[in-house]
């Protein structure tokens, strides 16, 4: 399996990536991840055309990180964050 990263941004500390995987001569799949995080933050991803939260995760208590389970690109797709009792969210840029 062949992962990349697509893209990343920082948001009070924690890392927001957004990945895809891949097995040779098959569809990739997209993953939003969190690292450096606290519980109770969360992770998601977002089409361009709509701002609902896809596949949300939390950190879980004792972790750092969290990461949304696989999803087939359809159509562009980021990975969003957000900070445990912070208002403001953070998104990658739009990847296929």
């Amino acid at each position: 399996m062949r992962t990349v990263a697509r893209e990343s941004v920082t948001l009070h500390g924690r890392t927001i990536t957004l990945w895809s995987t891949a097995n040779p001569g098959s569809q990739s799949s997209l993953h939003a991840g969190i690292r450096g995080g606290s519980p109770g933050d969360m992770v998601w991803l977002r089409t361009q055309y709509s701002p609902n939260r896809i596949n949300t995760r939390s950190v879980p208590s004792g972790a750092t990180g969290a990461a949304t389970p696989s999803l087939r690109p359809d159509t562009y797709y980021a990975a969003c964050g957000q900070a445990y009792n912070r208002n403001d969210i953070k998104c990658t840029g739009y990847w296929l």
